[in-house]
């Protein structure tokens, strides 16, 4: 009985450590599936160089499996058009090839998953406050723990931590850019 009373503490310390009044940091390394997503506002101006929508599944005890998939503009409106632009463009999603994580990415991604720094507040500023993004959302999402980019909502990241969530899935998206176009070209003998 002792022992399963001390799993679930040493679980729920694991998973949410207070940092400070109003931020949190939590630990998201063990997950089993991973998932960014780029959300449209009221129209849509995605970020580019990163994917429109990136997938990390663990596949056994160390294998993560990495998919991704990016916006292309289409010069026809279709059924497949994701969202249109304050332009009025069309994008349509193109998935890249899936990948498995080298080593090395598994445990940079573990290190940047184990504490993941969180919102348990808004910051003072958006009291009373209305503030949305008119572009797009960025979103998160660990398992069930879901995050996004709001600021002015409960339970969204901190600014550092989305620049660095951002770095990571843009570098392992290059690298799936680079393997991707790769199969394409001629390699130098």
């Amino acid at each position: 009985m002792h022992v399963a009373a001390l799993l679930l503490a040493l679980l729920a310390a694991r998973i949410h450590s207070a940092d400070s009044e109003d931020t949190v940091t939590n630990d998201y390394s063990q997950f089993e599936r991973f998932e960014f997503r780029q959300e449209s506002g009221f129209w849509f101006c995605p970020l580019e160089g990163i994917p429109y929508v990136a997938t990390i599944v663990r596949n056994g005890a160390s294998r993560y499996l990495f998919r991704d998939s990016v916006l292309e503009e289409s010069a026809t409106k279709s059924d497949n058009c994701i969202s249109m632009t304050s332009s009025g463009a069309c994008f349509v999603e193109h998935e890249l090839p899936n990948r498995e994580l080298t080593p090395e990415e598994v445990n940079r991604l573990k290190t940047v998953f184990s504490r993941i720094v969180v919102r348990t507040l808004p910051p003072p500023m958006c009291q009373g406050q209305l503030v949305i993004d008119y572009c797009r959302t960025l979103r998160w999402r660990w398992d069930d723990h879901v995050h996004a980019d709001a600021e002015c909502q409960k339970d969204s990241l901190v600014k550092s931590q989305i620049d660095e969530l951002i770095t990571l899935i843009k570098d392992f998206h290059g690298r799936n850019m680079l393997r991707h176009m790769g199969d394409d070209c001629p390699r130098d003998q």
